[in-house]
């Protein structure tokens, strides 16, 4: 079985699609809390 977020589908981004961005996001703001110096949360 193959389910998808119907929210998701409706948007046009799959829920893979938004996994990946997600990940990504959290990536970038361990980097720039790095930068800054502040504590990382993981």
């Amino acid at each position: 079985m193959n389910e998808e977020n119907e929210l998701d589908s409706t948007c046009g981004i799959s829920d893979e699609e938004l996994t990946r961005r997600f990940i990504e996001a959290v990536r970038i703001e361990n980097e720039n809390s790095k930068i800054k110096g502040d504590p990382i949360q993981k």
